[in-house]
């Protein structure tokens, strides 16, 4: 079942072409993986694919809801949820000053 659809989608900030291509969808049971280097657009299209940011051309069709949860800021503390901690093994971890922002999401 087809849950996204986007086409020829362009986002420029100022001058500078930050996301461009021609086809992209999404279908259920999917499992799709957004890397690249820091300031590359990753979040940009994460936030154009869940609607929450406009793009200069393209079109965009949702065929469901999209939820979009953001990558959290800051420091990981002890008052987050430990058994989620204990279930990815990140305990041992939280000291460590050298985690990237998914590890500290």
């Amino acid at each position: 079942m087809l849950l996204l659809e986007a086409g020829n989608i362009r986002k420029y900030y100022a001058e500078r072409l930050i996301i461009s291509f021609d086809e992209f969808k999404i279908y259920s049971g999917d499992r799709i993986g957004v890397v690249g280097l820091n300031g590359s657009g990753k979040t940009t299209l994460l936030e154009i694919l869940a609607g929450q940011l406009e793009r200069e051309e393209g079109f965009l069709r949702q065929y469901c809801d999209i939820g979009y949860i953001r990558q959290f800021t800051g420091k990981v503390t002890e008052n987050l949820n430990q058994r989620l901690l204990k279930e990815f093994d990140l305990v041992r971890k939280l000291d460590r000053d050298d985690l990237s922002g998914g590890e500290h999401t």
